[in-house]
């Protein structure tokens, strides 16, 4: 079991994007096939787990910039559609699916994760204090 727990944290650590845009996903198609929600709460329940999400990629990932630029807009854009776009609960849960899908593939090939980052910045001060010994 501390295997299993060891690798869930490296790969939390490591890709945050996905984490974060399938977590996303999963929870709008949780919402929509189990919960069995109207649409008000449904649309409420994307928009928080949409800006959940972005503001988790935001805060792992590097340059964070991006990250809460395109959180900002697609948690903007996920409010103006699902509360002015009327479609059925369960076609918004799987549109909402697909863009994190998309974005979770998106961030994952233009981001860095923040752990990569800061163990790059500790090998490279290792490197700086014993240059012979890092070899």
């Amino acid at each position: 079991m501390p295997k299993i727990i060891a690798q869930l944290r490296h790969f939390l650590a490591t890709e945050p994007a996905i984490t974060a845009w399938a977590l996303s996903g999963g929870l709008a198609l949780l919402v929509a096939y189990a919960f069995h929600w109207d649409h008000t709460r449904q649309a409420a329940a994307a928009t928080a787990v949409t800006a959940a999400a972005a503001a988790y990629s935001a805060l792992r990932a590097r340059p964070a910039h991006i990250q809460a630029v395109m959180g900002a807009l697609v948690t903007v854009v996920t409010a103006a559609g699902t509360f002015g776009f009327h479609p059925s609960p369960r076609a918004e849960a799987l549109i909402l699916a697909a863009a994190s899908a998309a974005l979770a593939w998106l961030y994952r090939a233009n981001l860095t994760p923040a752990a990569t980052v800061k163990r790059q910045k500790a090998r490279a001060a290792r490197q700086l204090r014993d240059p012979a010994g890092s070899l």
